[in-house]
């Protein structure tokens, strides 16, 4: 009886797993996203860019991951799921512990990961993050970010 519970349990668990894996992306994905959208705007140019990424569904969501997207100056001008970010300058939003991301973002001089501890809206638990930070040719920038799992 007690192999079976103990089989049982490696079963359940190896089908739970996969499914919780599934519902989160990883660092690779976000950093191949971040990539494809940096390459989406140099090929149809920014406005373009913005309202690809600012549509819901479609290939620029994929699970928690979204593309942002920043003038030279750290002004939002698309985000794929905070709509009352555009327009305003982020260059002042810190994390928890102080760190100005944005600012850090900006820093990047052609493409590289930026960390942070962020709010995850599914958990509602601060947890580490990092967004792959791609430079576009008109100075701005596009971005990804994934959870660390």
């Amino acid at each position: 009886m007690r192999y079976l519970t103990a089989a049982l349990m490696v079963t359940v668990a190896t089908m739970v797993q996969p499914a919780f894996a599934d519902e989160h992306a990883t660092m690779d994905e976000a950093k191949a996203m971040s990539v494809k959208a940096a390459a989406y705007v140099q090929d149809h140019g920014r406005d373009e860019g913005i309202k690809a990424f600012m549509a819901p569904g479609g290939q620029w969501h994929d699970r928690d991951l979204y593309v942002f997207m920043s003038d030279r100056k750290g002004v939002n001008i698309a985000h794929g799921v905070n709509p009352a970010l555009v327009g305003k300058n982020l260059t002042d939003l810190q994390d928890v512990t102080g760190k100005y991301l944005v600012k850090e973002f900006l820093d990047i001089k052609t493409e590289g990961w930026v960390e942070y501890l962020w709010e995850n809206p599914k958990s509602k638990e601060i947890e580490s993050k990092s967004s792959y930070i791609v430079r576009i040719n008109d100075g701005g920038l596009v971005g990804v970010g994934a959870y660390k799992q």
